[in-house]
């Protein structure tokens, strides 16, 4: 089980997400693939989005003692893929959540708290003309939940609920 938050000392910058049946959630041990509805994100202008989700990916593989393997499974024109044990980073168009938010992320787990699948959707309308690196860094971050991690009370932590741009 991928377990990132016994990697850290005493000062935990995300916790794990808890499912419903009151289990830490984990992925099982072995690649993580996902897909990118590359054509929508060309279609609302966010070409580097296949390259920022590789960013974000590396700064979380990137944590010592962390074995993970996500691999890209190729393009994908569909959106919310439910709980199909498919991982999908799409472009929310129209977007259904808070209007506030840059990205949303779901995940599923069983009842035992092994992760099954992933969608991340992407608000194309606060995206266009937002600066890489902030685009890089809510990416990371709903990497982060897409890999069982929790929000940070650690201000500065990449899983702190909210960003300042």
């Amino acid at each position: 089980m991928l377990s990132l938050l016994t990697l850290v000392g005493t000062a935990v910058a995300w916790d794990v997400v808890v499912n419903s049946f009151g289990r830490e959630t984990a992925w099982p041990v072995g690649d993580i693939t996902f897909q990118i509805d590359e054509e929508a994100a060309l279609e609302q202008g966010l070409p580097d989005l296949g390259t920022d989700v590789e960013i974000a990916f590396e700064a979380w593989s990137a944590v010592p003692d962390v074995d993970l393997a996500l691999v890209y499974d190729g393009a994908t024109e569909v959106a919310a893929s439910e709980n199909d044990d498919e991982n999908i980073v799409y472009i929310g168009d129209p977007w259904p959540f808070d209007s506030r938010l840059l990205a949303k992320t779901t995940t599923w787990s069983n009842d035992d708290g092994l992760i099954t699948g992933f969608d991340i959707a992407v608000n194309p309308d606060l995206h266009v003309g937002m600066p890489r690196a902030d685009a890089q860094n809510t990416l990371t971050h709903e990497l982060g939940h897409a890999l069982g991690l929790a929000h940070s009370e650690v201000a500065e932590s990449t899983m702190y609920f909210h960003s300042y741009m």
